[in-house]
């Protein structure tokens, strides 16, 4: 058998149906790509290849030929929803071990006016970070998984087990809407069920994205934000992205327990870098840089966070969730406060607080401040006093053992 007639046999054309399955249009906006009938197959007798391919409508010829999907440039998610929808279908409906095919998408613009919905157990992956670009058009309408206007979405509140990885994802600025970039999000009286089979966790993931251009005002003029997780979405792993550009915050959990977050590059944010309000997640090897509230906001509970840099923001790190071990924190040139500890039961092994020449700020007002006397708190790190006004603002409470070397060493307990 040749190459060519290879690649010919193993398309096949995709109905119509399947872009119903996901958005009840037909394929006006999305076409299918044809050729012989899965009975014709070389290689095999299933109908259905390892990946469900789409197209971009820049995309070389020669792609769009081989691509189940070929999209036009307008309303692009409904290709994309088709091909998703396609991948899930299994024996057990919304079953993320069932599901039959992960979906790729070739390299080029995808414009899409509402959001791509993920379903359970389907990867969907791009050409590469910077080659797929997933690109907001206008889109202020939530669907999907919960209330929040998303770019990119799960399908209902019962998806787990599935993500995406490889893209851009634009927010378009004025002209993308008032979506965030990734929303997932979860309901606790709706626990995922079927993977396994008694796992009440969503178990879902991104990774290797460039989010950008999310700058404009969101719902009711709030902010839009980068990556989101919501509702009890626990098992989440966002890591290796990097967010730019957000008028909102750049990774939040926000009720996402048992989540993790690993290897993010976050700047030119206008609120805070990264917001953990949920309990007993892990920050790890991220850097934060001009953001306009603070870098890292340590909100929740019987966390880990460690490796952790924040530089050039008007706070580096607010602390307030505890108990919590934190480590290896290094605040670099912060308008206000290098590191603010607010919750009883911290336990802070080495940080370090500096302002340098030639940053954002001319001066730095405080180097660690202790809000509201924080009881047992363990803190062992520096303040290099150049450029700082205050060293140590505040005290820490009972039972504390805390010791801030730079100039006279600050020392309690």
């Amino acid at each position: 058998m040749t190459a060519d007639k290879y690649q010919s046999d193993r398309r096949r054309v995709v109905g119509a149906a399947f872009a119903g399955i996901a958005s009840g249009v037909g394929l006006a906006v999305g076409t299918a790509a044809t050729g012989p009938s899965p009975a014709s197959a070389g290689v095999g007798t299933g109908s259905r290849p390892l990946r469900i391919t789409v197209a971009a409508a820049d995309a070389p010829a020669y792609i769009k030929a081989d691509a189940n999907y070929v999209c036009t440039g307008t309303d692009d998610q409904i290709a994309i929803n088709a091909a998703i929808a396609e991948a899930a279908t299994g024996p057990i409906a919304g079953s993320s071990e069932r599901a039959l095919n992960a979906v790729e998408l070739s390299g080029g613009q995808f414009y899409c006016s509402g959001a791509v919905l993920l379903r359970s157990g389907v990867d969907v992956m791009g050409a590469g970070m910077y080659a797929s670009v997933l690109r907001a058009v206008g889109i202020t309408t939530a669907t999907g998984a919960g209330t929040r206007v998303g770019l990119v979405k799960l399908f209902d509140l019962n998806t787990h087990g599935c993500g995406l990885h490889g893209f851009t994802l634009e927010g378009g600025g004025t002209g993308g809407g008032t979506c965030d970039a990734l929303v997932y999000c979860n309901d606790g009286s709706a626990n995922p069920t079927g993977y396994p089979y008694t796992s009440p966790d969503p178990d879902c993931y991104a990774y290797n994205l460039f989010i950008r251009g999310f700058r404009t005002a969101g719902v009711g003029g709030a902010g839009r934000n980068g990556l989101y997780a919501e509702t009890d979405m626990r098992g989440t792993f966002f890591h290796s992205c990097n967010v730019r550009d957000c008028s909102g915050d750049g990774v939040v959990l926000n009720g996402t327990p048992d989540s993790h977050v690993d290897r993010i590059h976050i700047g030119g944010i206008d609120g805070y870098g990264v917001n953990v309000s949920s309990g007993n997640n892990k920050v790890t090897n991220c850097k934060a840089y001009y953001c306009n509230i603070a870098g890292m906001r340590l909100a929740g509970g019987r966390g880990t966070f460690t490796c952790l840099e924040v530089q050039d923001s008007v706070v580096g790190f607010d602390i307030s969730g505890t108990p919590a071990v934190v480590a290896g924190l290094t605040a670099d040139t912060c308008r206000e406060d290098g590191v603010i500890i607010q919750g009883t039961g911290l336990s802070l092994d080495g940080f370090q607080v500096f302002w340098r020449s030639g940053g954002r700020y001319t001066s730095q007002l405080r180097g660690v401040t202790f809000t509201g006397s924080p009881a047992e708190v363990t803190a062992i790190g520096r303040v290099a006093t150049n450029g700082i006004t205050t060293k140590v603002s505040g005290a820490p409470g009972a039972n504390s053992f805390v010791r801030v070397a730079g100039g006279a060493l600050y020392a309690v307990g």
